[in-house]
């Protein structure tokens, strides 16, 4: 497997703080991948797409940047076989998990018991009003796109107040 080049993201990132590693040792390093005691991995399609966005933006705790790549069915099943984890087959996991953000609504389900369905909802609404604040913008709708700033607000803390109405503490 050819390696990456990978480095974490901050505040200011140097070109000499970038480092060659593995994908699946890219894959090891993002913890929200596989939090403790999860050992279902999504398919390969998922991780794939997520490997090839080039970028995992963690906002203010940093991130990191990597070469965009890819890896093959065989590497992925070494990667899972290594962990003692096993890779989600379809008819185990929801069928509409394309993305490594539906992948942590499905996590978050199994871990704290946050319907997946309701969080799909709810993030099909906030991708609807920033597409929608896209199209105010580009026409310079300012009323508008004020109005959906507030109403993208309101959803957020809709999708906050039902994820605290469904958490529950994962037993250890």
């Amino acid at each position: 497997m050819k390696g990456v080049h990978l480095r974490a993201t901050g505040p200011s990132p140097q070109e000499e703080d970038w480092e060659e590693m593995e994908p699946v040792d890219l894959l090891k390093a993002n913890w929200l991948l596989h939090p403790k005691g999860l050992r279902l991995y999504p398919p390969l399609e998922v991780i794939n797409q997520y490997l090839s966005r080039g970028i995992d933006d963690k906002g203010m705790s940093g991130g990191m940047m990597w070469e965009e790549c890819r890896i093959t069915e065989d590497e992925y099943s070494e990667f899972v076989k290594s962990l003692d984890g096993k890779i989600a087959a379809a008819n185990e996991i929801p069928s509409d998990i394309e993305t490594m953000e539906h992948w942590y609504q499905y996590q978050r389900e199994i871990l704290y018991s946050v319907p997946y369905e309701g969080q799909r909802k709810l993030q099909n609404e906030i991708e609807k009003l920033k597409a929608q604040q896209k199209e105010a913008s580009d026409r310079g709708e300012e009323s508008l796109l004020n109005q959906l700033y507030w109403e993208e607000r309101r959803l957020m803390q809709d999708s906050v107040n039902y994820f605290r109405s469904h958490f529950k503490r994962p037993e250890k």
